[in-house]
């Protein structure tokens, strides 16, 4: 199968979605899967294509699109990383039939430039995936309904005696949207 990733975020970034696309990456490589990445250019990205535009956070979805543009319409699967960068593959049915959106945090937490355009693409997507259940229930009054990806780790307690917790420890980038004081 041919997988095209759709990213903003890449390796050398760091943080959640830099190292889930990185590692998404590699696993699918392991399968012997053909994966292309293209992202928002960074230098030393690890990104197939490091793509340049003005205004990326508002265009990226654009930019990404047109420099991917024959790949998209080879690839089996398109992956994107967050729904911004899905803008445009979106708005074409026979793209958005093989479209897979992974919902990571903020692009859902917080308010969206256009909230149409977030639904949009969220319910036009062959399959819309969540890291958290979290984030799946937010999106479910959007008429949204996300496949939570199983953790990366085994969360489940080691023993089957009850667990008592005296302290806990959040490991994520400490920046306000995270949701620490959730935690």
């Amino acid at each position: 199968m041919h997988w095209v990733i759709l990213t903003d975020d890449c390796v050398p970034m760091s943080g959640g979605v830099a190292t889930w696309t990185d590692g998404v990456k590699g696993e699918l490589e392991r399968r012997g899967e053909q994966v292309t990445v293209y992202a928002r250019y960074r230098e030393r990205t690890t990104a197939d294509y490091g793509v340049k535009g003005p205004s990326f956070g508002t265009w990226g979805g654009l930019w990404l699109a047109v420099a991917a543009a024959r790949d998209l319409r080879r690839a089996d699967v398109i992956l994107a990383t967050t729904w911004p960068v899905a803008t445009t593959v979106s708005r074409s049915s026979s793209l958005a039939s093989r479209l897979h959106v992974v919902l990571h945090g903020s692009d859902v937490t917080r308010p969206a430039r256009s909230e149409r355009a977030r639904v949009r693409v969220l319910r036009g997507a062959a399959h819309v995936w969540s890291v958290s259940a979290y984030l799946a229930e937010r999106v479910r009054p959007w008429g949204v309904d996300a496949v939570v990806l199983p953790a990366p780790v085994d969360v489940a307690p080691v023993s089957a005696a009850p667990l008592t917790l005296k302290r806990a420890i959040c490991v994520c980038r400490a920046v306000p949207r995270k949701g620490g004081e959730r935690f």
